[in-house]
């Protein structure tokens, strides 16, 4: 009976030391998550590595943890765009959505949106080929540079035909015609450009010369 007694003994001290570390785990859980607080932080990527990036905003930085579950959306041309981490890069203007620990200033993110460039760029050239499906075109600029610009629904086109300026569409581009383009970069994409505003700039009609009537024959005095 003692040595049973002590078994059991044993056996009831083994499972108190296994109740007692449940519970030390459990406290642990309950003040990390009375630490973290929904939050979104917007500000700049200045570095990145596999797991997470670090935001510089105007007071300071945050570390923004990366998980495998996060999710990364971009509006392009007019709508949300599922993108991937590997997007995220340095300079890029982002908001971070997720639980943020202010002791150790680090959100755990769940989404993270990357913000539209607004960077304003101007341009001439004369448009190559026209995409109606796309509703975009090509412009080639006097360095020979090939620019694919996008024509959305907000843009604005002008015609100018050297005497006066006019409201024009989409239909009014044809290829060969000097362009003035206004708007900004597409995201993730090389040489492509969303257009705000397009002035065309038409070739004047050239003026016809009049013809002078040869003089007749019989209208010549005979000296």
């Amino acid at each position: 009976m003692p040595a049973r007694a002590q078994t059991e003994s044993t056996g009831s001290a083994k499972s108190q030391v296994k109740v007692d570390d449940l519970m030390d785990r459990l406290a642990t859980r309950v003040a990390q998550l009375s630490q973290t607080q929904k939050k979104a932080i917007t500000g700049t990527v200045n570095a990145v590595s596999v797991s997470s990036f670090t935001l510089e905003t105007a007071t300071k930085n945050y570390k923004i943890e990366l998980p495998d579950t996060l999710k990364v959306f971009q509006s392009i041309k007019g709508k949300r765009t599922e993108l991937t981490q590997e997007d995220i890069a340095k300079g890029d203007t982002v908001t971070a959505f997720g639980g943020y620990d202010e002791t150790i200033d680090t959100l755990r993110a769940s989404v993270v949106w990357i913000e539209p460039t607004i960077s304003i760029f101007q341009f001439a050239g004369v448009i190559g080929s026209i995409d109606k499906t796309d509703y975009s075109f090509t412009v080639v600029t006097a360095q020979k540079q090939t620019i694919t610009v996008d024509f959305e629904t907000s843009s604005r086109l002008s015609i100018f035909d050297g005497t006066q300026i006019a409201k024009g569409g989409f239909s009014k581009m044809s290829p060969k015609t000097s362009v003035l383009i206004t708007g900004s970069a597409v995201p993730n994409k090389t040489n492509r450009y969303s257009a705000t505003r397009i002035l065309l700039l038409q070739p004047e009609t050239p003026t016809a010369t009049p013809k002078v009537p040869a003089a007749s024959p019989s209208s010549t005095t005979k000296q």
